[in-house]
């Protein structure tokens, strides 16, 4: 399980360069919630749907329900299958991770969270 998780995360926060995909104090986290239980076929199904947010923009996306939860910077986004109220309205889900530049925290957030 470790393993397929740093795969989806670590690994290919590595490729493209990117200050994310390991867990370190002081860090923004963005957690993804999943229900092992529903990893199965469904999750290679895919389906256009719209995002009314972004005035109906179409994109593809994967049709299973394996993915219960999702925090971005602390804020839960998404939970049981529906995108939280306010969510590109008055509040954006975190920011642009540009490849190849340190991304971190202040050092004040990294000591208060080790004490």
């Amino acid at each position: 399980m470790e393993r397929a998780v740093y795969r989806l995360t670590g690994e290919l926060a590595e490729w493209y360069n990117l200050d994310a995909g390991r867990l370190h104090v002081g860090d923004r986290a963005d957690i993804a919630i999943v229900n092992p239980a529903r990893l199965d076929d469904s999750v290679h199904g895919l389906s256009e749907r719209e995002i009314p947010e972004y005035g109906g923009l179409r994109r593809m996306v994967n049709c299973g329900d394996a993915v219960t939860a999702t925090i971005v910077n602390g804020r839960i986004v998404f939970r049981d299958g529906r995108f939280t109220d306010g969510l590109g309205d008055q509040w954006g889900p975190g920011r642009f991770l540009p490849a190849g530049v340190k991304v971190r925290t202040s050092s004040s957030a990294a000591q208060q969270s080790e004490s």
